[in-house]
Parts: C-alpha cells; sequence; structure tokens
C-alpha cells in the first residue's frame, strides 16, 4: 500500500469523503397522501373528494379518512352533501369535517 502513486492516494481520500458524507446525509421525511390531507384537514376542518382529487391527486380518500379515524384517532365527522348533476340526477356526496385532533397519552 505505501507504492501507491499520488493519484491513486487522491482518489482513495475522495473515496471515504464520499462515503463519511453519505452516512451523515439525513432522509426528509416521505411525503404521503395521508398526510397531506391531515394538514389540509388542520388547515382548513373541511375536505371533499373533489378537493383530494385536485389537490393531491388522492383518489380513495375515504379510505384515508377510515385509516385517520382508526389507527390514528382523529375525530372526523362526515356530511353527507345533496346535489343535481349537471343531467339533473340526484347525487350525494361526503364531506369530511375535522371534528378534533387525536388525544395525546
Amino acid at each position: 500500500m505505501k507504492n501507491l502513486t499520488k493519484k491513486a492516494k487522491t482518489k482513495k481520500a475522495i473515496t471515504k469523503i464520499e462515503n463519511t458524507t453519505e452516512k451523515k446525509s439525513v432522509k426528509k421525511p416521505k411525503v404521503t397522501k395521508t398526510s397531506l390531507v391531515i394538514k389540509h384537514l388542520i388547515e382548513k376542518k373541511h375536505i371533499t373528494s373533489w378537493d383530494a382529487i385536485n389537490l393531491y391527486n388522492a383518489t380513495r380518500l375515504s379510505a384515508i379518512i377510515f385509516t385517520l379515524r382508526k389507527k390514528n384517532g382523529y375525530n372526523i365527522a362526515t356530511q353527507n352533501i345533496a346535489i343535481k348533476d349537471i343531467f339533473g340526477n340526484d347525487c350525494i356526496y361526503a364531506k369530511y369535517l375535522l371534528v378534533s385532533l387525536p388525544k395525546k397519552n
């Protein structure tokens, strides 16, 4: 090893520095659709499927709400809203309202 050329020593030193830097880098938390919906509910106090699709590309809002209620302890109410669509048909859609945040233990 003592017979390494100057170029080889430099390359070895650079590799060592890169390896140490990679270990120290901090991973950013992954942004999920669930976290985006939580943030939206906290800020706006309500969300609909249409909001979730347009803003966060979340097509399964009811599944996200189910998870927030059952696993995370959020108190979220459902308000059914009746409307007529462009063809005159009666339709019902859900508006989810944040009632309270989960209780801290």
